[in-house]
């Protein structure tokens, strides 16, 4: 299943003259140069003793990403454009997950990232000193996950879910 095979070289044949006999006695030499070869033996391919699972690893790399920015939070050192735009690293994966969940018909995964999409963007507008967070995260999220439902219906209409 490699992405590089050797192709096998078919089997010599040899020819019979004419004037020759088709009896099993009969021999026909063969030069050494045309008789094919075996191709090489491939070594092993070493696997390794774990496996890992893409969403495993995109946590791992997402919880180590968190911790790095709190570390250079608290140290003073994360500039005032990072500590305003943050909600938009909620915002962007929401949007995203929203419309994969779109493209696979999932509807779980439509109202979670209308969910993910509405707190993202009422942290924002906390962030930005808008409103407050208690005054627009219920309000915020009800809309979006009603806009997935909406959503949801219209394009999807009765097609068979995926949960």
């Amino acid at each position: 299943m490699g992405l590089f095979r050797r192709k096998r070289q078919p089997e010599p044949v040899a020819v019979l003259p004419d004037d020759a006999e088709s009896t099993p006695e009969t021999e026909i030499e063969v030069p050494e140069a045309e008789v094919a070869s075996e191709p090489p033996r491939r070594r092993p391919v070493r696997r390794l003793p774990f496996t890992t699972r893409p969403v495993a690893l995109l946590a791992v790399i997402v919880v180590i990403a968190i911790g790095v920015l709190l570390l250079l939070y608290q140290q003073g050192q994360l500039p005032d454009e990072v500590l305003i735009w943050w909600p938009l690293a909620l915002i962007i994966p929401g949007v995203l997950w929203f419309l994969i969940s779109l493209a696979r018909r999932s509807g779980n995964g439509l109202l979670a990232g209308a969910a993910l999409v509405g707190v993202g963007i009422s942290l924002q507008l906390s962030t930005l000193s808008t409103y407050a967070i208690g005054s627009t995260l219920v309000g915020i999220v009800l809309i979006s996950t009603g806009t997935a439902i909406l959503v949801r219906g219209l394009l999807m209409g009765r097609q068979p879910m995926r949960t």
